[in-house]
């Protein structure tokens, strides 16, 4: 349970480094994929448990 949380947490650091990214791509033509990808997120976040961060 404690390899699970930490890479988890690996997981999460690792998809926030990617925020900047995310953000050029929702204000681009990919909106909705932006949109789909922080839904996704979210519903991951809410499954685990894990404290949101979007």
């Amino acid at each position: 349970m404690a390899l699970e949380r930490g890479r988890a947490l690996m997981l999460s650091e690792a998809l926030k480094a990617r925020d900047a990214r995310l953000d050029r791509l929702a204000s681009g033509p990919h909106h909705a994929l932006a949109t789909r990808y922080r839904a996704t997120m979210a519903r991951i976040t809410a499954l685990t448990g894990a404290a949101p961060d979007l």
